[in-house]
């Protein structure tokens, strides 16, 4: 959905976020107004478009008008301390984690209703569906309405876990849903959603599939089922949606955006590197020229890429040889002062190899990979964008 409603194709004014650490881009305060003004809404941004400033700054917008009001935030369970640390970026609201034993999360939620200082609490989907009955009086204690990121979790309304949010969402001021997903991909996941923004607009799961999609019965012996086969209806769709949705790609917004640079450096393969190189180039020529699995053809291609990184990795009976690494670090220590720096590798050989010439170099980083259990990439993480001066994340 990248169609601008009216009311939004001139910039509105800046909302007054009191709560707010840092400036919205002018596109982050369309979406903010948008989730503010309409009470069960979806934000459908591309990744990194930053839906996660843009549903604070609603709820900062809202609770100016009603200061009792309060915040639950639902997310995938990877994604609770980003969302913790987000909150403190951006904001001076304070939050609290709901999870843990039991005992815990009884104590956790008591402490949420006492404490009016605490004002979002942040849990995920299966505890929401495992403690219903601790979320369900919550509208008894105060207002809230409730954040769903990446909401595309509750698609299924089947689901118990969509049963369980839908009766939450029943009693809430608001639900926000977030979500990087096109809309129209499948658009039974539409229905999905709409049970929690509004039921009322699609009616039954019947009405829906004969308006909107086209399908057929598949025999299942004593019972028949039906089978999506894509949209149909796109325009009324969009029409039934309009004032619920709203959304952009990067290329609507990207003159709103901070530039980018690209630079390309091309680096010369010492020779006996190079020979290596050149004999697994010819391997991958030979595989594509035989008929042979796909994954033979990719197997080839990695080879390559490994080698152009480092030579070590195929072959430790020669000379150890990785410029593309001497050179990042190169331009780590000639281009950038106290700077952070991210530095993206898909082989953990090349991530130990680029660790070890950082701290020979005496060079901060901090690592993020497949290795290091969640608790440690979210300390790892903290620590580099805290760290007071140069800084790399690998």
């Amino acid at each position: 959905m990248s169609e601008i409603p009216l009311w939004l194709q001139s910039p509105p004014p800046n909302l007054k976020l009191d709560q707010f650490k840092l400036p919205l881009y002018p596109f982050q305060n369309s979406g903010a107004i948008f989730l503010a003004q309409n009470p069960n809404s979806l934000l459908r941004d591309s990744v990194g478009l930053g839906k996660c400033p843009q549903s604070l700054a609603a709820f900062n917008a809202l609770v100016r008008k009603q200061p009792t009001l309060k915040c639950l935030i639902v997310v995938p369970a990877s994604l609770i301390h980003q969302w913790k640390d987000e909150i403190e970026k951006f904001t001076t609201f304070k939050s609290i984690i709901y999870r843990g034993q039991k005992k815990t999360r009884d104590n956790i939620m008591k402490t949420f209703i006492r404490d009016p200082e605490i004002q979002c609490l942040i849990t995920n989907y299966e505890i929401v569906r495992r403690d219903e009955d601790n979320f369900l009086d919550l509208h008894r204690e105060f207002p809230y309405i409730i954040i769903f990121d990446e909401a595309q979790k509750i698609k299924n309304h089947r689901s118990k876990t969509a049963q369980a949010i839908k009766l939450l969402s029943m009693r809430s001021s608001g639900n926000k849903l977030l979500t990087a997903t096109p809309v129209f991909n499948n658009v039974l996941d539409l229905y999905g959603l709409f049970k929690i923004i509004n039921p009322a607009v699609f009616g039954t799961y019947v009405n829906f599939m004969n308006n909107f999609t086209n399908y057929y019965m598949m025999d299942m012996g004593s019972y028949q089922i039906p089978v999506y086969q894509g949209p149909k209806n796109i325009p009324l769709l969009k029409d039934k949606i309009k004032g619920y949705v709203f959304g952009r790609e990067k290329k609507d917004v990207y003159n709103q955006l901070p530039p980018l640079t690209f630079s390309d450096r091309f680096v010369a393969l010492p020779e006996h590197h190079q020979e290596i190189y050149d004999a697994l180039e010819q391997e991958k020529l030979i595989v594509d020229d035989v008929e042979t699995k796909d994954i033979d053809r990719l197997a080839a291609l990695t080879h390559m890429q490994s080698c152009a990184d480092a030579v070590e990795h195929l072959n430790t009976t020669v000379a150890p040889s990785h410029p593309k690494i001497d050179e990042c670090i190169q331009i780590i220590e000639e281009e950038f002062d106290d700077d952070k720096i991210i530095v993206y590798s898909k082989f953990t050989r090349t991530i130990d190899i680029l660790n070890a010439e950082l701290k020979k170099k005496n060079i901060a980083h901090f690592n993020i990979d497949g290795r290091i259990d969640a608790a440690q990439r979210d300390a790892n993480k903290k620590a580099w964008e805290n760290h007071p001066g140069k800084a790399i994340l690998v």
